[in-house]
């Protein structure tokens, strides 16, 4: 074997000084980061740990505050949320969730959400009116919800009409009533 076949073969890279240095390199950094993220953890352990008293020994150990059942108190309590709640309203509202008419078979498909919980099953009566004058009806079941009801989906033909009507929803259940009405072009 000569000489410069010698030198052609492949030194391995642990021999090489360069990529051992670079590792060692990569491997403190990585160290030192590592101790210092776990420093500062323990730090900002510390300083919540600072605005709290710790009883010792010359301080005396006190109960916390327990909370007032003072009926004054109460009232004074922000709400957990702002507005009347719909469920004492002397009338049902709502709104019409979602109207659309199917070209096909020239149905109006429509659903109310009503903003007051009822009790048990109410009606929705769904009148398609044209110049005040009504020109379809049909209702269906209002059945409760979660937090609030709904009606539907409401179907109704749209055979033979064309143009701007109107459509009104009459709500009913629990004692309350309520209107609710909207806009459609066919």
């Amino acid at each position: 074997m000569s000489r410069s076949e010698s030198s052609s073969h492949r030194v391995p890279p642990y021999r090489r000084p360069i990529i051992v240095g670079g590792f060692l390199l990569v491997l403190v950094v990585v160290v030192v980061v590592t101790i210092l993220v776990f420093k500062n953890i323990d730090s900002s352990k510390d300083h919540v740990g600072a605005d709290q008293t710790n009883p010792s020994i010359d301080q005396p150990v006190t109960e916390p505050e327990q909370p007032s059942t003072d009926p004054d108190d109460v009232e004074n309590k922000t709400p957990q949320y702002e507005g009347e709640d719909p469920n004492d309203l002397p009338e049902l509202t709502g709104v019409i969730v979602y109207k659309d008419i199917d070209r096909e078979t020239l149905t109006l498909h429509s659903a109310v959400s009503i903003n007051q919980y009822l009790q048990g099953d109410g009606q929705c009566v769904f009148n398609l009116k044209k110049d005040e004058a009504i020109i379809r009806t049909t209702s269906a079941i209002a059945t409760p919800d979660v937090t609030t009801s709904a009606c539907g989906p409401i179907d109704i033909s749209v055979e033979g009409l064309s143009g701007i009507y109107q459509i009104e929803v009459i709500m009913t259940g629990d004692g309350k009533h309520g209107i609710i009405t909207s806009e459609i072009q066919i």
